[in-house]
């Protein structure tokens, strides 16, 4: 069983969730542990606050760097993987001009070739994407047009020097896709998540221990630091997926020079 079907909600529902569910959760066994020390003796409470405060202090700082990495590089994965996108548009949008100095019929072939290629990469190719998956049909088109590449002969010096070029395009772009394709199924480990989740509980039932006469301000303190932690984990889930969720990366670019292709 996966969660991913967290992705089709809206983000502020889904950071609501999160959120909502550290804080009853926190809250709740906080409740149900002053209960449970309430048969404590005040002696065995002497003292009991600085000791607590040095343990959450050594745990919360190893806890925070570590999501705190996390969330870094949750982002710069997403940044790069953006970045990477506007390449992919570009070198695409080079590789249409390239063909469009072919002489006819190539080059009419050829910008449809590309047309449909592209088409697909925006329509059932980004919609799976969305939901983790990666369709074949893409790479079969892409195949086709360079089967139309080869196709081609050149007869004089100026096509030899365009149709290299051409290709050294296509090869170019063939890369940039794959690395697009490649951080489809590309998430953070399972291992890590049990570090994010056991590790922020554990922060947090640290703070049950220590000793507030005022059970109100003790709750709060609880509510708010689990909530932080909560936004903490949000972050990263929102984040850990690049394709998936209302924060997720913009086909726009693609869309731009598709758009530009079917206006010449």
């Amino acid at each position: 069983m996966n969660f991913f079907w967290i992705y089709n909600l809206p983000e502020p529902l889904l950071a609501a969730i999160v959120v909502g569910l550290f804080m009853v959760l926190a809250v709740s066994g906080l409740l149900a542990m002053r209960r449970l020390r309430s048969s404590q003796s005040e002696d065995s409470r002497a003292g009991q606050n600085e000791l607590v405060s040095n343990y959450v202090s050594a745990i919360g700082m190893f806890y925070g760097i570590t999501v705190g990495l996390l969330a870094v590089g949750t982002w710069e994965n997403y940044s790069n993987i953006d970045d990477a996108l506007v390449e992919e548009a570009s070198r695409i949008n080079a590789l249409y001009h390239d063909v469009s100095s072919y002489p006819e019929p190539n080059k009419s072939e050829l910008r449809g070739l590309l047309q449909d290629f592209l088409a697909y990469e925006l329509g059932p190719q980004w919609q799976a994407q969305k939901d983790g998956n990666v369709l074949p049909d893409g790479g079969y088109k892409l195949t086709a047009f360079q089967d139309g590449l080869l196709r081609f002969e050149p007869s004089t010096e100026t096509e030899k020097i365009v149709h290299a070029e051409t290709f050294a395009q296509f090869n170019r772009y063939s890369e940039i896709r794959l690395h697009r394709l490649a951080h489809v199924t590309a998430g953070l480990s399972v291992t890590l998540w049990y570090v994010v989740f056991i590790g922020g509980w554990v922060s947090i039932i640290m703070t049950y221990f220590f000793e507030y006469p005022c059970i109100r301000l003790h709750i709060t303190m609880t509510a708010l630091m689990s909530a932080f932690i909560g936004l903490l984990v949000f972050l990263i889930v929102d984040m850990d997926w690049p394709f998936r969720g209302d924060f997720s990366v913009s086909p726009e670019p693609l869309q731009m020079i598709l758009d530009k292709m079917l206006d010449q």
